[in-house]
């Protein structure tokens, strides 16, 4: 039995002794006496029946912990024939006891019984597996296709505690790209879980200079705001957001995405202070783009309680390309005060839209309007011609959405029609 799975079962048996008052504490690491397959199999079918939730976890992890491999027989059978239910914690404990010993067979279990078919099953195993062989773990993810995230998950943190020897190196070598990014995300995640969001930043700065180690920091900067260090990754990723038409590094938006969920505030703030240009551009509209999402009534209110200026602009053309499905007018009208690049792109979409919808008073109204700049105006023309031949004839316009609006525009209608605030 690996360390692993012994330091666990042991702990959990620690604690159940101190539940139960016992005076005895055993060694989590001390090795227990082992039950014979017959004695395992008297045992199984009534702890795997306790009603107490957290008693039957304790005595499961007790019983698996002095189950020798020959007891598999009788364990399969007892968790087949146990009121068990999809994903309970007694089958991650068994998929890494059996893991533990027979990782290739333990793999074709969620195929063959649905409890185990869940997410934290087949994570458990592949973990258990990677502890002990990294590489070879590796190896059978395609076994894993219907759970593929979790056993990628399992695989990363399973090695890292191991020690992590050549975690890095092979994952950089994976030759399939997708999978690569896949992994290389999991990668992000565990390695500031496991040394905090600086110890990661320096562990994979001390790579080799590559555009591996270049996305693997993107990940790890978007895994410590995600899991609450957004302050610190921030302002690591401060001297490296570009500034004007130079290329985006794209932190500003895998960052301020993250945090935007916890302290929408304090994203906002930091975005507001880079350096303007295309980076700090679309990392303020995809992070407000993402709390439409999230929260649509509180990124509503934050969209009507501000003034505009020229770092967020760009959130409030998101804000009021929507605005635009239920009052065009407003929204143009309200566009034309923005002095950036977002005024003439968001008015021209806003203006298609409502064509497409209405293009008998939208033809009108964008023909004359006054608020209209005469580079909106222009870009216009074509569709306004459309939308009066369509109008004359009784036909409704042209659709004319936009594909990079689609998810936002989807989930408006999924909830509410387009209606600003409110669920």
């Amino acid at each position: 039995m690996s360390t692993l799975l012994r330091s666990l079962l042991g702990v959990l048996v620690l604690v159940g002794s101190m539940l139960l008052g016992s005076a005895c504490q055993p060694d989590p690491d001390a090795a227990p006496t082992p039950l014979s397959p017959e004695a395992v199999a008297e045992r199984a079918p009534g702890v795997l029946s306790i009603a107490d939730p957290l008693e039957r976890a304790l005595q499961t992890a007790a019983l698996l912990r002095r189950s020798p491999p020959e007891a598999l027989p009788a364990l399969q059978q007892a968790i087949a024939e146990a009121p068990l239910d999809l994903g309970d914690p007694e089958l991650e404990l068994f998929a890494m006891w059996w893991a533990d010993f027979d990782p290739l067979s333990a793999l074709t279990w969620p195929s063959e019984d649905w409890r185990a078919s869940y997410p934290t099953v087949v994570n458990a195993m592949f973990e258990m597996n990677a502890y002990n062989q990294g590489e070879v773990a590796f190896k059978t993810l395609g076994a894993a296709s219907q759970f593929r995230d979790a056993a990628i998950s399992g695989v990363i943190a399973g090695w890292l505690r191991a020690g992590g020897e050549g975690l890095i190196e092979h994952v950089q070598a994976i030759p399939d790209l997708a999978l690569r990014q896949n992994v290389s995300e999991s990668l992000g995640h565990r390695l500031v879980i496991d040394l905090g969001a600086e110890g990661a930043l320096e562990r994979v700065t001390a790579m080799q200079e590559s555009g591996f180690r270049t996305q693997l920091l993107k990940r790890v900067a978007s895994a410590a705001a995600f899991q609450g260090e957004a302050e610190g990754v921030a302002q690591w990723a401060e001297e490296q957001v570009t500034s004007g038409d130079e290329r985006p590094s794209g932190l500003p938006r895998r960052i301020g995405t993250r945090w935007i969920r916890r302290d929408p505030a304090a994203a906002f703030a930091w975005l507001s202070t880079l350096p303007a240009g295309k980076d700090r551009n679309d990392g303020v509209m995809e992070s407000f783009r993402d709390w439409m999402l999230a929260d649509r009534t509180a990124a509503s209110a934050w969209a009507e309680s501000i003034e505009p200026e020229a770092w967020n602009e760009p959130a409030l053309s998101i804000y009021l390309r929507q605005l635009g499905m239920r009052d065009p007018q407003e929204a143009l009208t309200r566009l034309a005060s923005f002095e950036g690049a977002e005024r003439v792109r968001s008015m021209a979409r806003i203006g298609r839209r409502w064509l497409s919808r209405d293009p008998g008073p939208a033809a009108e109204w964008l023909s004359t309007a006054e608020v209209l700049p005469p580079g909106v105006r222009n870009r216009l023309r074509p569709y306004i011609e459309e939308a009066r031949k369509n109008a004359a004839e009784g036909r409704s316009g042209a659709a004319y959405a936009d594909e990079d609006d689609a998810a936002l525009l989807e989930s408006i209608r999924n909830q509410g029609g387009g209606k600003a605030g409110g669920d």
